[in-house]
């Protein structure tokens, strides 16, 4: 998928999508052995948390590195997708599945024009009883040039 500097934040952000929504991320019951599909959204849908969500926001850009005589700098470009369910082991597999199918679409180039440098990953620590979902954020930081 082309990405391009002039719609960076656009071209990412719907690469991203389109990468995440043709694999179907989804959450495996370790006792039962049945899978949820995950619903992938750009904004948390604060109703219960009974299937897996993914939401994608919109890419955090930063440019530095500017060279004489260039018209463009060096782009740090983070995606963060975070990961809902109603439980803690849930929210990781959904997680793991996301991280590894943004490092598959790298390997096999189904993305291209920026490179992935680091993968960042905060699991949130909330009381059940007090809030309705478990929570896993993963942050991806591409490097374009």
């Amino acid at each position: 998928m082309a990405i391009n500097n002039n719609t960076l934040s656009v071209d990412v952000f719907n690469t991203v999508m389109t990468v995440l929504v043709a694999n179907k991320p989804k959450v495996t019951n370790t006792t039962t052995h049945k899978t949820k599909t995950a619903s992938i959204a750009v904004a948390y849908n604060d109703k219960k948390v009974d299937a897996p969500q993914i939401v994608l926001y919109a890419p955090q850009i930063s440019e530095s590195g500017y060279r004489f005589g260039e018209s463009q700098g060096k782009k740090s470009i983070t995606v963060v997708v975070e990961c809902y369910y109603d439980n803690a082991l849930g929210a990781n597999q959904l997680s793991d599945s996301v991280t590894a199918t943004i490092k598959e679409a790298i390997d096999n180039q189904t993305i291209t024009g920026v490179d992935l440098i680091a993968i960042e990953k905060e699991v949130a620590i909330t009381d059940p009883s007090q809030i309705k979902f478990q929570l896993t954020s993963v942050a991806f930081i591409f490097d374009r040039e």
